[in-house]
């Protein structure tokens, strides 16, 4: 049972309940060790990041034909 008796754990949730705590800086430790050695088996990520940014053009504006004055658009 959870602390409050709402719901049921198993045996493995009810130890780490108990580890975390009575000894709280053994848990963070294992807990940071798990962590490592799952990044193991986890799929690299292959996304490509595309080109760089220009800096000082951003994507909403429009240039005009004259080189640094930006277009007017009239509605």
């Amino acid at each position: 049972m959870t602390a409050d008796g709402s719901c049921c754990r198993n045996g493995g949730g009810m130890l780490w309940n108990i580890i975390k705590a009575q000894e709280p800086k053994a848990y963070k430790e294992i807990m940071k060790k798990v962590q490592e050695f799952e990044k193991q088996f986890k799929p690299p990520n292959n996304r490509r990041g595309g080109e760089p940014k220009k800096e000082g053009v951003s994507p909403g504006t429009t240039h005009s034909f004259v080189e640094g004055t930006p277009a007017t658009f009239f509605r």
